[in-house]
């Protein structure tokens, strides 16, 4: 028999839509299966999962050994309750209940009986002491009743893993079900990077209550689990696996002693850029005329990337910005200090086991990390 309203593969192509996960399920069941077991709902597992790459996932928490009893394949080795519980900064979450529950108070559906919006405040993520979370830089950027939205997945049945003909596309694995899929908005910019925060399952939403086919409510109305998120960090270990290269100017014929720009990528949306900076070899102070600015507003010049995760090295402005003019055959450094800050207002921080502020020519207050070139020499006849 059909175990609600809502169709999945419906649901699913509005996740492509919104970059969520995929997945292929069934919704039906032997006809005599009754979908309420008895006694409230409970969080059966949560899993955090990339919404750009959706076979990209890790458990974050699983039931304890009391709470398993019905879930035949749930593999307790690692014992229940908090897993893997850091979590990149722009991490979705599948909260996965060991029953179905009620699907029209919890999400929104359009006039085909198909799910498209979980209701406000079903999901949230705060800090540790419950306050919310609000951005140092902007008052206005803040994790509230709106920031996640997403939908209802009854994933083919009841129980905490749903029938075995459930399968993600991407890794050919069972997917526990029924399940909230929430994903945050796009104006979210992700978590605050290198935070500890607290994810919520709110039961008690009033008119939209989690509760089980028998009208049960979710166990101990608000499900929490502390999470951490990876703190923001240059996005490599080593120069030339940070595409920190020297680019030629774009608007004039190659010339090995001009640089375009400097490109530098990190794990996180990059807010305050001004912590970058450039050095010559042997100089106590930073190259004279370059600017630090965010990739994604650099329109004069050419730019493969336009992604917020990049800050790029200019000469000139923002407004008018020229490309970097550097000495043939001389040395540069590059240094990313604790003054880079994503969205929130959080800084960026050094690389574990990095040593490359220590082995820089140069000694910068605060620095995460740093990189060194050298400017090529022009042969006379204008070749290498």
């Amino acid at each position: 028999m059909s175990m609600g309203k809502r169709v999945t593969l419906g649901t699913l192509g509005l996740l492509l839509a919104g970059g969520a996960t995929l997945a292929l399920a069934s919704i039906s069941c032997a006809p005599e299966h009754n979908p309420n077991y008895a006694g409230p709902p409970f969080v059966a597992q949560v899993v955090g999962f990339n919404p750009d790459d959706y076979s990209v996932a890790q458990v974050m928490y699983l039931p304890t050994a009391d709470k398993a009893s019905h879930c035949d394949d749930l593999d307790l080795d690692g014992g229940g309750g908090p897993q893997a519980t850091e979590v990149a900064v722009n991490t979705a979450f599948r909260v996965v209940f060991s029953e179905l529950v009620d699907a029209d108070k919890v999400e929104q559906v359009d006039a085909d009986g198909i799910g498209t919006a979980l209701y406000r405040g079903l999901i949230n993520v705060t800090n540790r002491d419950g306050t919310p979370v609000v951005s140092t830089l902007d008052p206005t950027l803040t994790l509230g009743p709106d920031a996640f939205t997403g939908v209802y997945q009854p994933a083919g049945g009841s129980g905490c893993f749903g029938t075995v003909n459930t399968v993600d596309i991407g890794t050919g694995a069972p997917i526990p079900g029924p399940a909230l899929l929430a994903y945050m908005q796009a104006t979210i910019p992700g978590l605050p990077s290198g935070s500890e925060l607290t994810l919520v399952v709110d039961g008690t939403v009033p008119g939209h209550e989690i509760v089980d086919k028998g009208g049960a409510g979710l166990e101990g109305g608000k499900f929490k689990l502390d999470i951490t998120t990876t703190a923001m960090t240059v996005d490599c270990p080593s120069l030339d696996a940070c595409n920190v290269v020297p680019l030629p100017d774009p608007t004039a014929e190659a010339d090995l002693g001009t640089m375009g720009f400097v490109q530098v990528g990190f794990t996180a949306q990059v807010a305050d850029p001004a912590g970058v900076f450039l050095y010559e070899d042997g100089q106590t102070t930073p190259v004279a005329g370059v600017t630090a600015v965010l990739d994604a507003n650099l329109s004069a010049l050419v730019s493969e990337t336009q992604s917020p995760l990049i800050v790029d090295l200019i000469a000139g402005t923002e407004a008018d910005p020229l490309p970097l003019d550097l000495l043939p055959g001389a040395t540069y450094t590059i240094v990313v200090t604790s003054a880079v800050l994503d969205p929130w207002g959080m800084a960026a921080q050094t690389i574990p086991d990095d040593t490359t502020c220590a082995d820089a020519a140069v000694t910068v207050a605060g620095c995460v990390w740093a990189g060194s070139f050298t400017m090529p020499v022009p042969a006379a006849d204008g070749g290498i």
